[in-house]
């Protein structure tokens, strides 16, 4: 009888074990599937476009790459929407500056989500440069960028160690670049380069705090 329940015990214990496992490797990668970034697809007037972007993470993003894509000079500005997806890396937990810029005067606006929650908007009726102040937990977070406007203005989003100033690790997966249609897409635009006057100096942003109390 006492073998009978150690056997149960242990075969329990076996299966928690690999269920425990299983979670894990959900929440985190594979090293091996990491690709540097964000990944996404672009839309025009609700459609999808053949058109993907790759964001290299904290690098500037020229309106040029959106505009030379999806504007000809005509007057009514076609409604463009770029959905950025990937994964922030938190080796412990950290206080994290958030330094997001995008959205412009035409109804342009920039909005970041991290695990599902909306930490902040820039753009058209607002502040255009932010640097938000958050504490992450150890693990690896959900993020999601959206792009939407006509005209838009340069880009940036970067997630930074608040006290060391060091580049956190953001990456997207197979997995991702496929479920956003990227993976089948004509034409990947590596959205970085450069603009005269950017990024803003350091005082030129504006600060907000965005824990939950």
């Amino acid at each position: 009888m006492i073998r009978s329940s150690l056997l149960a015990t242990a075969l329990f214990a076996s299966m928690f074990g690999v269920l425990v496992g299983a979670a894990a490797t959900d929440c985190r990668a594979d090293d091996e599937d990491r690709k540097g970034g964000l990944i996404g697809l672009a839309e025009m007037n609700g459609e999808p476009t053949p058109i993907a972007y790759h964001y290299p993470h904290g690098e500037l993003f020229p309106p040029d790459l959106i505009r030379l894509r999806f504007h000809d000079g005509e007057k009514d500005l076609p409604s463009v929407r770029i959905e950025l997806v990937g994964y922030v890396d938190v080796p412990e937990e950290t206080q994290v500056d958030v330094y997001h810029a995008a959205g412009g005067v035409n109804g342009d606006h920039g909005t970041l989500y991290v695990d599902g929650r909306r930490i902040g908007q820039v753009g058209d009726d607002t502040v255009k440069v932010v640097v938000y102040s958050l504490t992450l937990p150890e693990g690896t977070h959900e993020v999601r960028w959206e792009l939407t406007g006509g005209l838009f203005q340069p880009n940036i989003l970067k997630f930074q160690d608040a006290n060391s100033g060091k580049l956190l690790s953001v990456f997207h997966t197979t997995k991702q670049s496929e479920e956003t249609g990227a993976a089948k897409a004509r034409t990947l635009i590596e959205a970085k380069g450069k603009v005269a006057g950017w990024p803003p100096a350091e005082g030129e942003w504006t600060r907000v705090a965005t824990d939950k109390e």
